[in-house]
């Protein structure tokens, strides 16, 4: 049986690779902020040279459907990328450029404005957003076209601020922000608790869309309504199913969207999903593997393709908690780290499309060489019997290791498992493999429950665009951050999030830069992660599409759909 598009078109379920993903790549946004002044990007035609037309559809398959609309206090990539249509946030990421290889080269992804026309850091401790004059909300009830105002992002991020509401995001911002107030109508100021040179990258992920008050304000339901300032405007929706935008006729940015219609189609099923971008069926997907990439361009051999090097990560997490032992005892979480080979991993479960990854990403200015995170986590299986010996495990240890079958779609994880289940128990530790559903998973991590190892994807800075480690290193390692899935509150290494704390503040460069080495050599010896891989993508789009750019952000590409059109 197959899936019918929201345009009547059928999804056939051939039989093809695992790993084909046709959908939409989740990712955390990494890197530092400029603090001058920036100006919103201009409208240009497509680097085709042609002259944008007006009118069509595009067709987009996300994984799953979100419960409701209210991104803001629910975690789940799909619910910023259905509400990125509609919403805006201060500010996004721009295009990456193209290098003369191909592919995408990561640092060109710095932030230009959204919604804020400008903002500037006049201090270490206050940002400060200038809203467009011109950006008003959609003409639908209770909003009806009003300007947005700073009233808007002081309730926006209220609302997040507040422990008692349960944001996911709240343990990303209220380390760093202390308030949020409106200056006048169009002027946002940020006081910040410390220093946070990467704030505007941290609002461009597309986690943070401004909300109109009065939804805040109850006058109607965010699960139920959507109302933003963005190009297009939800229609109609069948549940779990599809989600049907029209332009917004009174979009602020004049000439903008191109397109008539944006249709969602609900595939979570990766094999339609493949197979209906070969069929040319949906307009946009991505694809993590070399060998779906040849057999797509075999079948639609005129796509378009952009290359993202290293793109996205895969780890294993040992949480040091008492009650996840034997992985309190820092030997066995070393022996872990000693008996994992990446080389073999990446070739016989990634099948070779892969590189060997380092704690922050392997193309980052950042990171660390490659020679260095080779010899930081090169395999020694007898240093790890040794080290489980000296735990007192003589006969080895039985413990689970856990991943997400919802990342199948992405990562090649059901192989990874078995490929390390074989490594590990070379030196005496016997897995058990779980994969499990996304919302226990998800509970597990938030609450550091899972017992036993969990694998799991993650994207990397300098595949991200991130020219800064604080996001990357704060958010997986610092006991407040949204990914910290081995640094639990009650067992956080001091010293490390002392260092963490340390290059948050620090704006010496070089500096920096050797304490983000230091901290990289120090995770390694704690033995919390310990990395399997780092994937390649594969935008992929539709010979007749024009305008499209490809952008970094938890949204993408719906965050970039105002710009393209259709070659008539």
């Amino acid at each position: 049986m197959g899936f019918t598009g929201p345009l009547g078109r059928s999804l056939s379920r051939p039989t093809l690779s695992s790993r084909a993903q046709a959908g939409l790549i989740a990712v955390i946004l990494v890197g530092a902020a400029c603090g001058n002044p920036t100006t919103p990007p201009t409208v240009t035609q497509s680097t085709q040279g042609a002259v944008p037309v007006r009118g069509g559809t595009l067709t987009l398959a996300i994984v799953n459907a979100p419960a409701n609309f209210d991104s803001q206090l629910n975690n789940g990539s799909t619910y910023q990328q259905v509400n990125a249509l509609a919403m805006e946030g201060l500010v996004r990421f721009k295009p990456l450029q193209v290098l003369s290889s191909g592919a995408m080269d990561p640092s060109s992804g710095s932030v230009e404005g959204s919604l804020a026309e400008s903002w500037q850091n006049p201090s270490a401790t206050v940002w400060t957003f200038t809203i467009a004059a011109a950006a008003h909300w959609q003409n639908i009830a209770p909003v009806n076209g009003r300007a947005v105002t700073a009233n808007d992002v002081v309730a926006t991020f209220g609302r997040i601020l507040k422990e008692e509401n349960k944001s996911p995001y709240y343990r990303t911002f209220a380390p760093y922000i202390a308030s949020v107030e409106g200056v006048d109508s169009r002027t946002v100021k940020f006081s910040l608790k410390t220093p946070f040179a990467a704030l505007p990258r941290f609002l461009a992920t597309g986690y943070t869309p401004i909300y109109p008050n009065e939804g805040i304000a109850g006058q109607y339901d965010l699960k139920t309504k959507l109302i933003g300032s963005g190009p297009f405007q939800l229609d109609s929706f069948q549940k779990d199913r599809s989600f049907h935008f029209v332009r917004n006729p009174s979009y602020w940015k004049a000439g903008l969207p191109y397109l008539d219609v944006v249709d969602l189609v609900v595939i979570p099923d990766t094999t339609a999903a493949f197979t209906s971008l070969m069929g040319k069926q949906l307009d946009i997907g991505s694809i993590t593997n070399g060998n779906d990439l040849a057999t797509l361009k075999k079948a639609n051999g005129d796509a378009q393709v952009r290359a993202f090097s290293s793109f996205s990560s895969v780890a294993l997490h040992l949480n040091p908690r008492k009650e996840n032992a034997p992985f309190d005892d820092a030997r066995v979480r070393q022996a872990v780290r000693y008996a994992v080979d990446q080389d073999e991993l990446v070739q016989r479960a990634w099948g070779g499309d892969a590189t060997f990854s380092g704690i922050i990403g392997p193309i980052s200015i950042w990171g660390l060489s490659d020679s260095e995170n080779r010899a930081l986590f090169k395999p020694d299986l007898e240093k790890a019997r040794s080290l489980l010996t000296q735990a007192g495990y003589l006969n080895g240890i039985d413990t689970s290791l856990i991943w997400c079958s919802c990342q199948q779609i992405v990562f090649p994880l059901s192989e990874l498992a078995q490929v390390l289940a074989s490594q590990l128990a070379k030196v005496g530790i016997r897995v058990q493999l779980k994969a499990i559903e996304n919302a226990p998973y998800q509970d597990g991590l938030l609450k550091w429950t899972h017992k036993g190892i969990v694998l799991g994807g993650q994207g990397g800075v300098g595949s991200l665009g991130g020219d800064d480690p604080q996001s990357w290193l704060n958010e997986r390692f610092g006991v407040n951050g949204q990914r910290n899935w081995a640094q639990p509150p009650g067992a956080a290494d001091p010293k490390l999030q002392s260092m963490l704390d340390q290059i948050s503040t620090m704006q010496d460069e070089g500096q920096r830069r050797d304490l983000a080495h230091q901290i990289e050599r120090y995770i390694a010896d704690l033995g919390i992660w310990v990395g399997v891989g780092a994937g390649h993508q594969y935008d992929i789009a539709q010979a007749d599409l024009r305008g499209y750019q490809s952008r970094l952000g938890v949204d993408r590409p719906m965050s970039s759909v105002d710009l393209i059109w259709r070659q008539k």
